[in-house]
């Protein structure tokens, strides 16, 4: 079981380098809609 986790842990990390690009677009996005997020807060609370 803890080997076939480690596979498929060691197989999503060789398609994630594979899809860097992909993967810091993703991250970039994910960073946005968490800095959106955090600034409607912000102004909610201020409001």
């Amino acid at each position: 079981m803890i080997f076939i986790l480690l596979l498929v842990s060691l197989m999503l990390f060789l398609f994630v380098e594979s899809c860097i690009v992909v993967d810091l677009v993703a991250i970039s996005l994910v960073l946005s809609a968490i800095g959106l997020f955090i600034w409607f807060v912000i102004s909610t609370v201020n409001n």
